[in-house]
């Protein structure tokens, strides 16, 4: 079993963190067992190593609080340690009781049998985002992706399977966008997070009954018969008859299913159907024209204002590929046949990651709220992984990301043309003053005739 060395360490000890003398005078533990640790006092930090820090130059993976007083550690480190900022992106700061959380985390991310539907969520969540066709998701980077809060609660899932704060955990993606300044998304993120419990809660996930209404409860129960049995859910599983007798006209030719589809929408106008279930039958319908493919989101844009959640529901049941007979030339087709970039979101999300390494974010969440309440942009000195974005932890080992301008304000420019004429002029000055200290050097005794040089230049030209 791995050994871990910690130290505790009162404010007044925190510079000794970063130098290499400081951290040979620490006092220093090792112990195999992490998850007794915990400081003693409200004015004391833990900070915890996976290597021995005294053969290494490195800094604390962990540094662990008191409960409550992380936002007091985060002001204090960010104002008194300008030298590693952000500090957050080299140690991640969390309280005792994340860090007994983040200890019992799965050290392999897991969805079960979820892992391309929700995948599919992601996609489906950055098409109803953005309003582009779904051609788009070909060639969009991961981190359009990593913004979506479906991301952020499947990877919370992912790691901590006794997870319940989702009502923070949302509220904390929301704080994040409106720090950085993000333009406002089309549907309110409660909406899209009782999505995300709507599929959780079918698959068994405990903790997320606290966010869901009634119509979701029903839904979930169709998801759950769509999880047991991918290649459809019972057609009178809400007992509604027009959508029994789209989805028996969702096994013919493609033209008949796009048929189906656009009478099922015709017709349902006069139902009394809630929007919540209205919108998983639309998107359900819409992804069993071409199962296993996120190719007809073109078919939910007339109705997206609608049935918000049906460009959710319909990257949602992509996922789930139909096995369908060709007997022209007896071969069967199954699997899903997303685009490229879903393997990269693929891989994010069930990427594994220790909680005793390196953070992977460029900033954390505690760090970004200390730095927002001073004057200035938050993220204006950020050194950024990647151009134009900023990834930002909100949980140990759940990241998002926020886009951010590569182009420096006006008032940045004036300032630092300034800074840089002032600059110039003062090194002028100083190379004047050194040669004429030179030359009053040479001087041996007053006797001596000395040729009289001036300070500054004369304005005089010479003939």
């Amino acid at each position: 079993m791995n050994a871990y060395y910690y130290a505790r360490l009162a404010r007044r000890d925190f510079g000794e963190l970063l130098s290499e003398e400081g951290v040979s005078r620490l006092h220093i533990e090792r112990r195999v067992a992490i998850d007794f640790l915990e400081p003693s006092a409200g004015n004391e930090v833990l900070a915890v190593w996976s290597l021995d820090p005294k053969k290494t130059t490195q800094l604390p993976a962990v540094l662990i609080c008191q409960d409550g007083t992380q936002d007091d550690w985060a002001a204090w480190i960010t104002t008194f340690a300008p030298r590693i900022r952000p500090f957050s992106a080299y140690m991640r700061l969390m309280t005792s009781a994340d860090f007994r959380r983040s200890v019992k985390k799965s050290q392999t991310p897991d969805t079960g049998q979820l892992a391309w539907p929700e995948v599919g969520l992601i996609l489906g969540e950055v098409l109803m985002a953005s309003g582009l066709p779904d051609k788009v998701l070909e060639t969009l980077p991961v981190t359009a992706y990593m913004s979506t809060l479906s991301f952020v609660m499947c990877r919370a899932a992912a790691l901590y399977a006794d997870f319940e704060e989702w009502s923070d955990l949302v509220r904390m993606w929301d704080l994040v966008r409106e720090i950085s300044k993000q333009r406002d998304r089309s549907v309110e993120s409660r909406i899209i997070a009782r999505v995300c419990a709507t599929i959780m809660d079918a698959s068994g996930f405990r903790g997320v009954s606290k966010i869901l209404t009634r119509s979701d409860l029903e839904v979930s129960e169709a998801c759950r018969y769509l999880i047991k049995s991918p290649l459809g859910i019972p057609a009178n599983l809400f007992g509604i008859r027009l959508f029994a007798e789209a989805e028996a006209m969702m096994h013919g030719s493609r033209e008949d299913r796009v048929v189906a589809f656009e009478q099922f929408l015709r017709r349902s106008d006069a139902s009394t159907i809630n929007q919540e279930s209205m919108s998983f039958m639309l998107g359900y319908l819409a992804s069993r024209i071409a199962p296993g493919t996120i190719r007809h989101s073109g078919v939910l844009g007339p109705i997206a204002n609608r049935y918000p959640t049906s460009m959710l529901w319909y990257g949602f049941c992509s996922a789930f590929g139909e096995a369908e007979s060709n007997i022209r030339h007896a071969t069967r087709k199954s699997g899903v046949d997303f685009p490229l970039s879903a393997r990269r979101v693929f891989r994010e999300l069930l990427r594994p990651e220790p909680v005793l390494s390196v953070p992977g974010c460029d900033i954390g969440c505690l760090e970004l709220l200390a730095l927002s309440r001073t004057a200035g942009n938050p993220l204006e000195s950020v050194v950024r992984m990647n151009q134009g974005s900023v990834t930002v932890e909100l949980l140990p080992c759940v990241c998002t990301s926020v886009n951010v301008s590569s182009k420096p304000t006006d008032d940045s420019q004036v300032r630092e043309l300034l800074q840089r004429d002032v600059m110039v002029t003062l090194g002028q000055q100083i190379e004047r003053l050194r040669e004429t200290y030179k030359r009053l050097l040479t001087v041996a005794t007053p006797s001596i005739e000395v040729e009289q040089y001036s300070m500054f230049p004369s304005g005089r030209k010479k003939k």
